[in-house]
């Protein structure tokens, strides 16, 4: 590992110390923190059935007095609660997957219900109510944890 308090006096004394952070940041194992972003995404996603918003803290429309009436109850987005219980909790319908793969790290979060697309744009006469993803304030927050892992995670391997 380059000695960093030293200078750096030309391109290949450069070159090596960028390639140093580079190999450590591959070696990162960042399959605890995508489990724990996971977990997060579903408590973000029930947060949203507990305040009736989206993404963005964007209001869901209220409930036609017909459909209170028909359901027995006024939560929006809750009938039988698949949809609810399949992006806050792990269900047959849930859809998450951690990843990590030469230096690359994603996960795939949503819901499999065949009719959530429906709420999240105006179609067959139901008014929009985003339930699935994240705000700008959410990604940046996000961004903010990963770099916060990734540089305790650096500190471990120099050690």
């Amino acid at each position: 590992m380059p000695d960093f308090k030293e200078d750096i006096h030309n391109v290949e004394e450069l070159k090596k110390a960028i390639g140093w952070v580079v190999v450590d940041l591959r070696a990162i194992d960042m399959m605890p923190f995508l489990n724990d972003l996971l977990g997060n995404l579903e408590t973000l996603h029930d947060n949203y059935f507990q305040s009736a918003t989206g993404p963005g803290n964007r209001v869901w429309p209220e409930l036609a007095p017909a459909t209170i009436a028909r359901k027995g109850h006024a939560e929006i987005l809750v009938d039988t609660g698949r949809l609810k219980s399949s992006l806050t909790s792990q269900t047959a319908d849930s859809i998450r997957d951690a990843f990590q793969e030469e230096g690359h790290a994603w996960v795939h979060f949503g819901t499999d219900v065949e009719y959530s697309h429906f709420h999240d744009e105006d179609a067959l006469s139901l008014p929009q109510r985003p339930h699935v993803g994240l705000s700008e304030p959410d990604l940046d927050g996000i961004s903010g944890q990963v770099l916060d892992y990734q540089l305790s995670e650096m500190v471990k391997l120099v050690k």
